[in-house]
């Protein structure tokens, strides 16, 4: 298998010619640590039962720690994680492995594979983050939550620039997050090595982000190393249970109607207002008591003028400002 890069936004496409390798009598040799690794059979199957003779070999402990192939999909057994699927034809894949590994070969393509059904969900908040041929994988166990995300919030990696630099959707299980460097040709900061990154949770149901603070690294840390692997052992949300938060309003930009998010850790008194890019006042939209816990009011902003607004939520013990964009 080869890493290349594309310049340009449409895929190319190319033909091999040659003589189409037989799977079961062409071997690899696979070192140990890093490397990448073709797929020979020539239609899709499950990636778990491809890789099973050092998943799993006879008598001995799992060989392979993990693969990923090049939209940093990841198939890591150790935690029950498949989000690659299938491995198909014409696709390369980087397996680590935890020691050398002789004599594997690829089930012959008249044999009968099971297909994989799994599937990696879109971050709709967030979206993916382009590949850049340079990652590392951060892994959140379950059991690392104080307290668990719901089914489809996402997760934001940010480097220090606060760039965005990896995405994942949390599923109710194990979640895992390529998080992508600097392109090896180019000289793009993005996660360079050593460059400390951080995490952010976004609620689906409010809109809400939480900055998440790591008490406890299981393994590895919270610094970009190429090829690296950090798994969470304990974390806790920003704010949580005992602060005020402010989200960014859902969508923005908008056109037409907003929704604005926040959350009281306290019954509270509190006023939310709308701001022009001159600081003048707009409209009012809430000004009440409300009880603890995550609220949304809306605003319609359809007889504006298209432009930056700014929403302000006041209270006795918080006051916040964020800015929105009307189309």
């Amino acid at each position: 298998g080869y890493q290349v890069k594309i310049n340009g936004t449409s895929p190319v496409v190319f033909g091999v010619t040659g003589l189409q390798l037989i799977p079961e009598i062409s071997m690899f040799n696979i070192p140990n640590g890093w490397s990448i690794m073709g797929y020979l059979r020539t239609a899709g199957a499950d990636i778990s039962l491809m890789l099973a003779p050092i998943v799993s070999p006879p008598f001995t402990p799992s060989i392979l720690e993990i693969a990923k192939n090049g939209n940093g999909q990841i198939f890591w057994p150790f935690y029950g994680l498949n989000t690659i699927g299938n491995m198909m034809p014409g696709e390369g894949y980087q397996v680590k492995l935890n020691s050398a590994y002789a004599n594997f070969f690829f089930p012959p393509n008249t044999a009968a594979s099971t297909k994989s059904n799994g599937f990696t969900m879109v971050p709709e908040n967030y979206g993916f983050v382009a590949p850049t041929g340079d990652n590392m994988t951060v892994g959140i166990p379950m059991d690392a939550w104080s307290v668990k995300p719901v089914f489809g919030d996402e997760i934001a990696v940010f480097n220090s620039s606060d760039e965005l630099i990896g995405t994942a959707v949390y599923e109710d299980d194990f979640t895992a997050i390529s998080v992508w460097g600097k392109e090896i040709i180019e000289e793009t900061e993005k996660g360079s090595n050593g460059q400390i990154f951080s995490m952010t949770l976004w609620q689906s149901t409010t809109g809400i982000e939480q900055s998440i603070i790591v008490e406890a690294w299981e393994r590895g840390s919270d610094e970009y190393v190429t090829n690296g692997i950090s798994v969470v052992g304990k974390l806790s949300l920003e704010g949580e249970n005992d602060a005020f938060v402010l989200g960014q309003n859902m969508p923005n930009p908008f056109n037409g109607t907003t929704r604005i998010p926040f959350y009281l850790p306290e019954d509270a008194y509190v006023t939310i207002s709308i701001y022009n890019a001159l600081g003048e006042l707009v409209e009012e939209l809430i000004s009440e008591s409300r009880l603890a816990g995550a609220h949304t009011v809306d605003f319609d902003g359809s007889g504006l003028e298209a432009g930056n607004y700014f929403y302000k939520l006041i209270s006795d013990k918080y006051v916040a400002t964020k800015p929105m964009t009307l189309k």
